[in-house]
């Protein structure tokens, strides 16, 4: 049952005093959106608008999705800004939200 399980990762996020628990394969933008932490995601996290960027400051992260590597194309991203609805938590991480 997924509301008995512990969360296995955090995420620090900066300028936020609190780190945010994660689930293992849990998206950054769900996580982020379930501790009452505003991001902008104008597709409800489809991936598909480019508006849930975040900065992956420390952290191992999964290769980029084909979804991320064409919005990285159109909105010329940074090499460590991710979309966070595409982020799965593999580790603990670090991210800042510009």
């Amino acid at each position: 049952m997924f509301w008995n399980k512990k969360p296995r990762f955090k995420i620090d996020v900066l300028g936020i005093n609190k780190p945010v628990p994660i689930f293992e394969e849990t998206t950054l933008l769900d996580a982020l959106q379930r501790e009452g932490i505003s991001i902008n995601s104008e597709c409800g996290g489809m991936g598909i608008c480019g508006t849930c960027r975040v900065i992956v400051e420390t952290g191992e992260l999964k290769p980029k999705n084909h979804l991320e590597r064409e919005r990285s194309k159109d909105f010329e991203y940074k090499e460590n800004e991710r979309l966070a609805c595409q982020i799965p938590a593999v580790k603990n991480m670090k991210v800042s939200i510009p």
